[in-house]
């Protein structure tokens, strides 16, 4: 027991390495879409979790599917099937941790179908539109993502959506619609403006129409081996020239192999200038249970302080236990060689989300 204290001890963390980290951030060396990756990721994983400060937009419109339609969209569908797909991986984290969608059958976006199911879905799409602008007295266009038409197949047991808010431009709405059913299915459940869930069971043809990026919204684990639950949805937009890029609308509809090889790249590019640092640039060694309250202290209040804080501090976002375990593993795999170095990181990124000006911190999600 001694032995092991003492090579504890002797354990160092290159406290110098915030100013790699600085640096990474200032000329953008770990930049995807503008944003630093690790930032990205800590953003992303917070949109599967509730934000009181969020204003929830959803209707239940009258305007139903024609049972043509239904049959196009089933046509369509039917005999499109992906493998590797990205929301067939699991139902268990990390996965469904990152708040991600489950099945056992694969999702399919708008580039899945061929020339002739687009400009039928596009119709159907455009139908439908003509009633929601009545609602929001605003021009809508279909979108130019993957998600200006999507079909999301919920099979067998487990299947699930995780609570989450869409990453999506905020000016985007959506709208989803049942066109299969078969068993006992989940229903759709949404949180209203004090926070209270709600379910709605839908009938074949009935939909609802809503904004995402506000709404906290989900389909609860699935317990029925033989359901089989169908959506069809399309995205609008009032301003197709207001682009952004998130790890939804340009990872969702790729294999798993793609999203590892991406995320591997990025991996490799902090590793390499982790070594390079503290091996030919700069070392200030200091031992590691001189340091090791930090990151504790760091992990306890990322998971309450941020929503306390003054709106200009700050994100004002968090993490629960299993997101902050998470992401701690991720930073501790950033430094392979030295994994104590990636204490240092999760430290650093964890005190900026949460002190650094909002102005500054927060750019990308404002």
């Amino acid at each position: 027991m001694k032995k092991n204290t003492k090579k504890f001890n002797q354990i160092n963390i290159n406290i110098s390495l915030i100013f790699l980290f600085i640096l990474i951030e200032i000329f953008g060396l770990l930049n995807i879409w503008n944003e630093n990756i690790y930032r990205r990721i800590i953003h992303h994983m917070q949109s599967g979790l509730y934000n009181k400060n969020k204003k929830p937009w959803i209707v239940f419109p009258n305007v139903n599917l024609f049972s043509n339609e239904i049959k196009i969209i089933k046509e369509c569908s039917k005999n499109i099937e992906k493998k590797n797909s990205i929301n067939s991986i699991s139902s268990l984290p990390p996965y469904s941790g990152l708040g991600g969608h489950y099945s056992n059958k694969s999702s399919l976006y708008y580039n899945d179908f061929d020339k002739n199911c687009k400009q039928k879905l596009d119709v159907i799409g455009n139908r439908l539109k003509e009633e929601f602008e009545k609602i929001i007295n605003k021009k809508l266009y279909l979108s130019n993502s993957n998600f200006r038409c999507c079909i999301l197949r919920y099979e067998g047991i487990d299947s699930l959506f995780n609570f989450h808010y869409d990453t999506e431009e905020n000016n985007c709405y959506r709208c989803i619609y049942l066109f299969h059913k078969n068993g006992n299915i989940s229903p759709f459940c949404y949180f209203d403006e004090n926070g209270v869930k709600h379910k709605k069971n839908l009938n074949l043809g009935e939909g609802l129409f809503f904004k995402g990026r506000t709404t906290y919204h989900g389909v609860e684990k699935n317990s029925d081996e033989n359901s089989q639950r169908y959506i069809v949805g399309w995205q609008y937009s009032t301003d197709l020239s207001i682009k952004t890029k998130s790890f939804c609308s340009e990872l969702r509809d790729k294999n798993k192999f793609y999203v590892l090889k991406i995320i591997f790249i990025y991996f490799i590019i902090i590793n390499i200038l982790i070594y390079i640092w503290t091996n030919f640039i700069i070392n200030v060694p200091i031992k590691l249970n001189y340091f090791i309250f930090i990151p504790l202290i760091l992990f306890i209040l990322f998971l309450f302080l941020p929503k306390y804080l003054p709106n200009y501090i700050g994100t004002g976002l968090y993490f629960n236990f299993i997101r902050n375990v998470l992401f701690l593993c991720i930073c501790l795999l950033s430094s392979i060689n030295t994994p104590q170095n990636g204490l240092l990181l999760f430290s650093y990124l964890i005190f900026t989300e949460m002190f650094l000006p909002n102005s500054i911190i927060a750019k990308t999600l404002n």
